[in-house]
C-alpha cells in the first residue's frame, strides 16, 4: 500500500519499494518505545517502591527521543539494509533482473 501510494505520487517503483521496506520498520519504534520504557521502569522500580505515575512519565519523557533514535539505528541495518540486501542477492543468484 505504501509503495503503490508513492508510485501514484510520481516516485519511481524502485524508490517506492525501498522506502516502503525501510520506513515502517523504523517508524514503528515511535509506537513501541513507550511500552518498552514503561516496562523497563516497572522492572527496575517494582510496584510499591514509592515511584509514582508522574515519576514514570517523567522518565518516559526524558528518555523517549534518545531511545527512539538508538533503537531505529540499531534496527535499520538488520531489517532495512539486510532486507534489501537479501532481496538483491536472492534475485542475483536466481538470475532475476534487478529493479
Amino acid at each position: 500500500a505504501i509503495s503503490q501510494s508513492m508510485v501514484e505520487r510520481d516516485y519511481s517503483p524502485s524508490t517506492a519499494k525501498y522506502v516502503s521496506q525501510i520506513a515502517p520498520v523504523m517508524a514503528i519504534q515511535w509506537l513501541t518505545v513507550p511500552l518498552h520504557l514503561i516496562a523497563y521502569d516497572l522492572y527496575v522500580h517494582k510496584m510499591g517502591s514509592g515511584r509514582t505515575a508522574s515519576d514514570r512519565l517523567a522518565f518516559l519523557r526524558q528518555k523517549y527521543t534518545e531511545t527512539v533514535g538508538a533503537r531505529s539505528m540499531r534496527i535499520f541495518p538488520a531489517f532495512g539494509l539486510g532486507g534489501l540486501g537479501n532481496t538483491w542477492l536472492r534475485n542475483a543468484l536466481l538470475g532475476k533482473p534487478q529493479e
